[in-house]
């Protein structure tokens, strides 16, 4: 039996961790032991994962140096005469001051971290046959630097080049690796525009949609405050790329135009008190509900007339897919992972990423019922396989 070995910062709520999910539900554990290593924290999944999945513990010298603030993190460094491990600290978390100071930004993200983030990942002491680096960024990373596998495979889940990539950092690591693997065209021509020397290494493989549990979630009753005539659902984390303030700017557009509609935001994240002011500030308390996160958007999917996703970019949306199975028809942002997706005018409508575009566009596939009707009848002749999804995982770790 072969040992199988993820590592990913946490399993908590996101695209690459649901799909992380969903592979490990669908997993022949008669042919592989499966570990996972979240080394930040555990995260939400970790609590519904198959018994059989083994989880690493998250590292304490990993959470000291970057879950706790700089003065306790370097107070606890200095107490354990540790003064090059309080240097990197005070260092790292000074960076984003001194990247201002000289007129630049601080683009901080895993890749950016990780000459500070190798320092305190420490090696596991465990032999695999194949290990996943299951991120972009410092979990490939680690599993080219800190794994004892025979065969270490790259897992790229995002919009490469516009996710800030550390191309210095790709360059020394990436190579590598036995195998790169990404969600989409798109996602492989953007990383072959910055490191053309990788192409013949990536594979392309889609997220695993598990259609089991939307059907079994889909008609679960949720609270709709609503009175209105459409229903219009958002859904995704409540951070800036997402573009929901530019869904709110468009709601205030189709309330001026007298649409009876009431949208909802399914989703946490750092946005949402901005989000939740935007909406007192243009009125619209009546016509927009922030629905929170939840285990089950896609009981709010499900009673959608349509779905908006407005991304300033992503790898290939899970949520996107997800839609599309429950036969809504979208208006996205014209970006190059749903132009994979999404097929414009059949399927679903592309428009410009601003509040006019997508108001028109909300507008033009609500209020045209030949033309919603005949979105919808292509969408049920779009045919969604998970099956071709874990053989190719399969094929890729022999």
């Amino acid at each position: 039996m072969k040992k199988l070995l993820f590592v990913i910062p946490s399993l908590g709520i996101g695209g690459a961790e649901k799909s992380l999910y969903g592979l490990l539900k669908y997993w022949d554990y008669n042919k592989y032991e499966v570990y996972v290593y979240p080394y930040v924290e555990r995260g939400d999944y970790c609590a519904v994962l198959p018994k059989e999945v083994k989880v690493i513990e998250p590292g304490e010298e990993y959470r000291d140096f970057f879950c706790r603030n700089m003065f306790s993190s370097c107070w606890g460094y200095l107490s354990r005469f540790r003064l090059r491990a309080c240097w990197r600290r005070l260092k790292w978390g000074l960076l984003p001051f001194l990247y201002r100071l000289v007129g630049r930004k601080c683009h901080r993200n895993s890749r950016f971290d990780w000459s500070c983030q190798q320092m305190v990942m420490e090696k596991l002491s465990q032999d695999f046959d194949v290990a996943i680096g299951y991120m972009d960024g410092a979990p490939n990373y680690y599993v080219v630097n800190c794994v004892n596998a025979s065969k270490k495979i790259a897992w790229i889940h995002t919009d490469y080049s516009t996710t800030f990539p550390n191309l210095e950092a790709d360059r020394a690591y990436l190579p590598k690796t036995d195998a790169i693997v990404t969600v989409s065209q798109n996602s492989k021509r953007e990383i072959v525009k910055l490191l053309p020397e990788l192409a013949e290494k990536i594979q392309i493989i889609p997220n695993i949609l598990d259609t089991n549990k939307i059907d079994r979630l889909k008609n679960d009753v949720v609270k709709l405050e609503d009175a209105g005539r459409y229903r219009i659902v958002s859904v995704g984390r409540l951070v800036k790329l997402k573009g929901f303030d530019i869904c709110i700017e468009a709601a205030k557009i189709l309330c001026d135009k007298g649409l009876d509609f009431h949208w909802y935001f399914v989703g946490d994240g750092p946005e949402k008190e901005a989000l939740d002011r935007q909406i007192r500030q243009l009125g619209l308390e009546e016509k927009c509900t922030l629905a929170g996160a939840t285990d089950n958007p896609y009981a709010f999917m499900n009673r959608a007339d349509c779905c908006v996703q407005m991304s300033e970019y992503e790898g290939r949306s899970m949520v996107i897919d997800e839609e599309h199975y429950l036969l809504k028809p979208i208006v996205a942002s014209n970006i190059g992972s749903y132009r994979e997706t999404i097929d414009d005018g059949r399927t679903g409508l592309l428009v410009e990423r601003n509040p006019v575009a997508a108001a028109m566009g909300i507008l033009r596939l609500l209020e045209d019922s030949q033309f919603y009707a005949s979105i919808v009848a292509n969408l049920v002749n779009l045919h969604i396989d998970d099956g071709h999804v874990i053989q190719a995982v399969e094929t890729l770790l022999k």
